[in-house]
């Protein structure tokens, strides 16, 4: 207990001396001290080689003291120090008394040394013994008391900072290492090429049921989905998020990206019937040109004929009409409206997409999704209970979704509570009007990414209307890109999502401020918490900036998950499109190996080849897969009905 008032009494008085010696400007401690750069300088007064800046905690520097000047400005400071504790109380003050002499006796046992001396009073860190290791010990030093010669200052290079040839060094070893990485990078490209050119066939990773119909089974490569429902039911679970939790989380998280292989129909030869008309063109193309002319012919053919345009538009009709008789069951018929929304609503639906269709409350159009749960609920019952829709299941608890499957053309149906979407059709009209390539492309990539599961965003894939966007903020990233060929535009997408965009620093902007005559923008990800962001964020509110306030509400890096694409939506600032893509990394890892495969094959277009492994050459075949098999039953149960209609027919006749 003694030694414990000690100690509390030494540190009193040390922060006493403190603020005594700042008003007193350290005038009274040495007079070979000079100010410079912020910070006192001291100097050896024999005319030694050596001189150091001694620094204490605080940023204060303490001199270099002679026997007779220490121990004089000591007990000026220990008085000065006794003359500001005087309200301190009376056990205080003699406690005080009693260490301020046991520290100046200390203090003039080692008043020869003026280091040791300064180390008995008030300590020293590690460091700054080391550093004065170099100092002489001897009293020598400090013979000359009367006439004191004029300071030598010295600068002495800091202990943390290295020398130039430490920084030579560092580049040189750096520049190596980069050398070594692009070379490993270059050699496991070659060896995916190899791989890519040498399969005959699609090996799925692991072999799953994902259709049947009329006797014919395919398998697809979904067995990575397990792991991003792992990651959705995570973050959905109830309960305190400990640091267990958040450690569990990254975990699962840190799952490892693969090349997801597109489905492959057990028993059906793949096709590629866009390709015929190609192969009957004798006019001579570049690579790039020949890639161009085959993502054209493919565009065409994936697009809706008359026959399948119509059973969509009937089965639409339908579907709404039978939630509109179930609505009016047990609500006023101008409390809740039924609208089409989605690619649907803008045109760019293929045949095999699904209808999306929003139920909400037109007197309340900024009511909470949430509160149409109920109404959710009671639509499934209903449905259960109709012949003309199966596979009938209900999703989510802020944002209700409700989906089933059209039997008769076996179309699937989505049915969500959200607020009004004709902002995001306005975008995407807006976006294929002003950009020429974009719709080709994005048929494209869209049934890439469906032919690996990696177009659900309930599974941490990217729907329809942010894959539109993610495309079309790329291609406005330079003007020149815009304005390129068909085939120059699809490497340079794969390549910028496939390697180039760094998604754990960086994030999109496509404001609809920006587009078409300006450019899309970047803006950083930071680790800030997300209540300083937020704070930022309504500072930008309120001068009436909504895009900057959107990016700073979005901007936060997850620490589990900091790999996640981050889009902000051109028709609602405060949405991120891609908050919910935790499959990015299979993403970007199939469209760096696609890049690979196609760069691969343009090259051997441009040498002259026209064949791939015996085969004729489509480039497209491992970038959609045997996607006409997959897709063929559908079409033709879609076409069937469609022609039907047209005959004028009803469904189900």
């Amino acid at each position: 207990m003694q030694l414990l008032t000690t100690l509390r009494a030494k540190i009193d008085m040390y922060k006493l001396e403190q603020r005594y010696t700042r008003r007193e400007k350290r005038t009274t401690f040495c007079s070979n001290a000079q100010y410079v750069d912020g910070e006192y300088i001291y100097a050896n007064t024999t005319g030694g080689s050596s001189s150091s800046r001694n620094t204490v905690t605080g940023g204060y520097s303490r001199p270099h003291l002679s026997s007779t000047k220490s121990s004089t400005s000591f007990g000026s400071a220990a008085t000065g120090a006794s003359s500001g504790i005087k309200n301190l109380g009376k056990r205080a003050s003699r406690i005080f008394s009693a260490v301020s002499e046991v520290l100046l006796a200390d203090f003039m046992t080692n008043a020869y040394n003026p280091i040791l001396a300064l180390r008995s009073a008030f300590s020293t860190s590690l460091r700054q013994r080391q550093s004065e290791v170099d100092h002489a010990l001897s009293s020598a030093v400090n013979e000359a008391l009367g006439v004191i010669p004029p300071p030598k200052i010295v600068r002495v290079r800091s202990a943390g900072r290295p020398s130039a040839n430490k920084w030579k060094a560092k580049r040189k070893s750096d520049k190596t290492a980069r050398r070594e990485d692009e070379e490993k990078k270059k050699k496991i490209s070659d060896n995916v090429i190899s791989e890519a050119t040498q399969q005959d066939e699609q090996i799925p990773f692991v072999e799953e049921v994902f259709e049947q119909s009329e006797g014919q089974f395919g398998y697809s490569s979904l067995r990575w989905r397990k792991a991003i429902i792992a990651i959705r039911d995570k973050l959905k679970a109830p309960g305190s998020r400990t640091e267990e939790w958040h450690a569990e989380l990254k975990h699962m998280c840190d799952y490892k990206p693969n090349t997801i292989q597109p489905m492959s129909p057990a028993g059906l030869n793949p096709a590629y019937p866009w390709v015929a008309e190609l192969y009957q063109s004798k006019e001579s193309m570049t690579g790039t040109e020949y890639l161009g002319e085959e993502i054209r012919l493919f565009a065409e053919w994936i697009q809706s004929t008359p026959a399948e345009l119509a059973a969509r538009k009937a089965a639409t009709s339908e579907v709404i009409d039978t939630i509109t008789h179930h609505l009016e069951m047990y609500s006023k018929p101008s409390d809740l409206s039924v609208d089409l929304f989605g690619s649907s609503a803008s045109g760019l639906a293929l045949p095999t997409s699904d209808i999306d269709l929003r139920i909400h409350n037109p007197n309340t159009p900024n009511m909470a999704p949430r509160f149409l749960a109920s109404t959710l609920r009671r639509l499934k019952r209903h449905l259960l209970e109709d012949h003309r829709y199966d596979d009938i299941q209900s999703h989510g608890e802020a944002y209700p979704m409700l989906e089933f499957r059209h039997i008769a053309t076996g179309i699937h149906i989505q049915l969500v509570a959200g607020n009004d979407a004709q902002p995001q059709v306005n975008v995407v009209q807006r976006l294929t009007e002003e950009t020429p390539n974009l719709k080709p492309l994005f048929h494209l990539l869209r049934v890439t990414l469906d032919m690996r599961g990696l177009v659900e965003v309930f599974y941490g894939g990217i729907g329809s209307y942010g894959l539109l966007v993610a495309l079309a903020a790329a291609l406005h990233r330079h003007p020149t890109i815009r304005h390129a060929s068909l085939g120059e535009q699809f490497l340079y997408l794969v390549q910028f999502y496939g390697s180039d965009l760094d998604t754990s620093r960086t994030a999109l902007t496509l404001s609809s401020t920006t587009f078409p005559s300006g450019r899309s923008k970047f803006f950083l990800k930071h680790d800030n918490e997300p209540a300083e962001l937020r704070f930022f964020s309504r500072l930008a509110h309120s001068r009436n900036d909504l895009p900057r306030a959107g990016q700073w509400k979005m901007c936060h890096r997850s620490p589990a998950m900091p790999w996640l694409l981050c889009l902000q939506d051109p028709a609602d600032p405060s949405n991120d499109l891609g908050r919910k893509s935790f499959a990015m990394r299979h993403v970007k890892h199939t469209l760096y190996t696609i890049k690979l495969h196609v760069r691969y094959l343009v090259r051997v277009r441009d040498e002259g080849g026209t064949v791939e492994g015996g085969r004729k050459l489509v480039m497209l075949r491992k970038v959609v897969g045997n996607c006409e098999g997959v897709y063929r039953w559908k079409r033709e149960r879609l076409e069937g009905v469609g022609e039907e209609l047209l005959k004028g027919r009803t469904i189900g006749e």
